[in-house]
């Protein structure tokens, strides 16, 4: 039985919003570069956060030195810097309340007060429920994929000589998700497997292509792997994925795949694309 060699390689930003994308390594086919925010000396400021529609909500701030949860209208003193704010469903007396927008990256300033509003409606539904932007679900091996990446970031791991620890889950963004099931047909369809496209264009390019509203993270892909649980633990395996894959700075994904099969090869050639975004 003949088949493809299983291939991987992986992308990320460095810089303030600059595509770099390191060359693959003959020996791995890893390559990985890291984006992150550029943090000003730690300085007293202040974040509000200004809830209406329920009397109950349920909001996350992280950033540095800080993970909080408010419930209710509240300005927080924090350090100048980028902080990253989620908004999720909450039940008041009976009742299920859903954000209309439930992720933010919000930027600190000295001597300043930053204001995120956060809005809440009755959905009708339990926590988990759909929210006001559609949000297309991933099915098939994308939702097993889905599943098994969320599972493996709530577990603290070693990627390589640097440890990870557990990050919060992320979310399935249908945007970047069509991003990376382009890329995976584009290479299936012409035979071959790299980050950029054969026109010149960069996962940065693609994800900016689509209608994703956030900035554009990392990228991993892999070839020849033949389930969703194969291509995770060769992620998983090599150390720039799996750096990318646990990155605590990525709140979106979306997932990709494509095949083709090949005269004299009994299984299928296989494209999985993984595409990361900061969120706003």
């Amino acid at each position: 039985m003949r088949a493809s060699v299983p291939l991987i390689a992986t992308v990320a930003l460095l810089g303030s919003q600059v595509a770099l994308a390191a060359p693959a390594l003959a020996d791995s086919h890893v390559a990985a570069v890291t984006h992150r925010a550029a943090m000003k000396m730690p300085v007293t400021s202040r974040l509000r956060i200004a809830v209406t529609g329920t009397s109950a909500a349920n909001v996350t701030v992280k950033g540095p030195a800080t993970n909080r949860t408010v419930r209710d209208d509240t300005t927080l003193r924090l350090a100048v810097g980028t902080y990253r704010v989620r908004a999720a469903n909450v039940t008041k007396n009976g009742l299920d309340y859903t954000p209309t927008r439930r992720k933010w990256h919000v930027s600190v300033k000295r001597g300043s007060t930053s204001l995120i509003a956060v809005a809440y409606k009755k959905s009708g539904v339990s926590a988990g429920g759909s929210f006001d932007t559609p949000q297309t679900s991933p099915t098939g091996d994308m939702a097993v994929l889905f599943q098994l990446v969320n599972q493996a970031r709530a577990t603290s791991r070693s990627c390589g000589t640097k440890s990870m620890p557990a990050a919060d889950p992320v979310d399935w963004d249908s945007n970047l998700a069509d991003a990376a099931r382009l890329h995976a047909k584009d290479m299936a369809d012409n035979d071959y497997f790299e980050h950029d496209s054969l026109d010149g264009r960069t996962f940065v390019d693609r994800i900016e292509a689509s209608a994703y509203e956030g900035y554009p993270g990392g990228e991993n892909i892999a070839m020849g792997f033949q389930s969703a649980q194969a291509v995770l633990q060769g992620w998983l395996n090599s150390p720039g994925h799996c750096q990318n894959l646990m990155d605590p700075d990525f709140v979106d994904m979306g997932l990709g795949f494509a095949s083709r099969t090949d005269a004299g090869y009994t299984l299928p050639t296989t494209y999985w694309v993984q595409d990361f975004g900061y969120g706003q």
